[in-house]
């Protein structure tokens, strides 16, 4: 019986120990190990596994930047909201639980959980780029509910206030994430007070 390894795992070892090695030396590895794979199986095996190892490579990159900007965050950060982001960014469409951290010159939300998948549900907003920052209910959202929430929309119940941040991002085009923050009018007046001060 081979090591203790699985055949995915034993490739890999060896991709990750000597990426340039020949498939020829690799199924001389294999078999050395226990394992017996025909060259065309090898091959196409390990295109597989050499994608998956670079999406894993790229997710272990992005991790590490997105803990160490919210280690950096933690020492700058003058208030932090508890939130439920709903939907409103172009590029994040589901709803996520997380923070509303408002630094010197930025709102960010950092979710709970870091990563969702390979999804990186972070961002940032410059205070001097929001263009309206608006407390609504149910109902004022509802013509543009289906958009930002899908079926989601149906379970907030009416009484319920959100948070509506409208700002235009790098390329030109709107933004407006809606935020529901259980301490909502705090977060509004400490917003609002950030915002007059980056105008002024």
């Amino acid at each position: 019986m081979p090591d203790q390894l699985t055949l995915k795992e034993a490739i890999l070892a060896k991709i990750r120990e000597d990426p340039s090695i020949s498939n020829k030396d690799l199924e001389k590895f294999l078999l050395k190990k226990g394992f017996i794979i025909s060259s065309e199986i090898l091959a196409i095996e390990r295109i597989k596994i050499e994608e998956e190892y670079g999406a894993e490579k790229l997710f272990d990159e992005e991790f590490t930047k997105a803990k160490s900007k919210m280690k950096s965050l933690q020492e700058e950060v003058k208030h932090s909201f508890p939130a439920t982001y709903l939907g409103g960014h172009l590029k994040y469409p589901r709803e996520v639980e997380g923070y509303l951290k408002l630094t010197e010159n930025h709102v960010h939300f950092i979710p709970k959980r870091l990563a969702e998948g390979l999804l990186f549900v972070t961002f940032e907003v410059p205070l001097k780029d929001i263009e309206n920052l608006e407390l609504m209910t149910k109902k004022e959202i509802t013509a543009g509910r289906v958009f930002l929430l899908g079926v989601l929309a149906l379970a907030y119940p009416e009484e319920k206030k959100y948070l509506k941040l409208t700002y235009k991002n790098k390329i030109g085009l709107t933004e407006s994430p809606v935020f529901y923050i259980e301490d909502i009018e705090k977060a509004v007046r400490v917003l609002y007070d950030a915002l007059e001060e980056k105008k002024t």
